[in-house]
């Protein structure tokens, strides 16, 4: 099989993928709190809803071996990254192929799903304690919205990504974590 070919299949492929979990997900109830963070559209949507979720973060439950602190770190040190550089990158050719492809992917489905409990390579421990995890990451969003995009580097899989490719990839990055944070009425 061709290497076009083959990317083609494997796109049309994820894509209907992605169509049949959609609409399977569509019809289970939805609370106000998941309603909420799905319909964030940016990181500043975003900060805005942590903001908002930052006093009652103790009552967060998580369906996860890590707790919402360690989520809220590993996300912040993603972001942290993208302007301070990743401690090990996937091969070149890893990250101009797959990670490349897999972005497009994510971004052109406007989902991502990854590991989610799969730290990033090289990346220090994680901080369970859950005020600070949250208020990490809100910082973390306001200092990569305040870069500029010649202070980005590349990501460890995805590779060179613009300012807004890299909005994006945070966006999806916490939303697919979210996925799995539940607040108990």
């Amino acid at each position: 099989m061709k290497r076009k070919d083959f990317f083609r299949k494997t796109i049309f492929t994820l894509a209907i993928l992605s169509y049949t979990n959609k609409h399977a997900q569509e019809n289970k109830p939805m609370s106000t709190f998941h309603k909420e963070w799905l319909d964030c559209e940016s990181l500043a949507d975003l900060k805005v809803f942590l903001e908002k979720y930052q006093s009652k973060v103790e009552q967060l439950q998580v369906d996860s071996t890590w707790n919402a602190g360690e989520v809220f770190t590993h996300c912040s040190q993603s972001i942290d990254m993208s302007l301070q550089g990743f401690p090990e990158m996937k091969p070149a050719l890893f990250r101009g192929t797959i990670g490349k492809l897999a972005f497009f992917v994510f971004s052109s489905r406007k989902k991502m799903s990854h590991g989610l409990e799969e730290a990033i390579p090289g990346a220090s421990e994680l901080n369970s304690n859950k005020k600070e995890g949250i208020a990490r990451l809100i910082k973390s969003i306001d200092s990569f919205q305040k870069a500029s995009a010649t202070e980005l580097k590349p990501h460890f899989a995805y590779g060179d990504l613009s300012k807004e490719d890299y909005s994006i990839a945070h966006l999806m990055h916490i939303k697919n974590h979210l996925e799995r944070f539940n607040l108990p009425t």
